[in-house]
């Protein structure tokens, strides 16, 4: 597994982890990046068409970046 795709399966099972235990921090973080997201025409069914990320769980995901530098 090259360091590119380790870096995103790492940001993914952390995404996952921060939905299923919700942390304050973490969910004002989500919010504000799924707000930008929500107008983005990379928006595609909550999924990004740049990076392919699940967007529910790259926004909980703080070491995560939005590929398009949007967040």
């Amino acid at each position: 597994m090259t360091n590119k795709y380790y870096k995103q399966f790492r940001e993914i099972v952390n995404g996952y982890k921060n939905t299923i235990f919700k942390n304050k921090e973490i969910e004002q973080l989500a919010l504000r990046r799924a707000l930008v997201c929500s107008s983005c025409s990379y928006n595609k069914l909550n999924f990004c068409s740049s990076c392919g990320c699940n967007l529910t769980l790259k926004t909980r995901s703080p070491e995560s970046n939005c590929p398009k530098n949007k967040w």
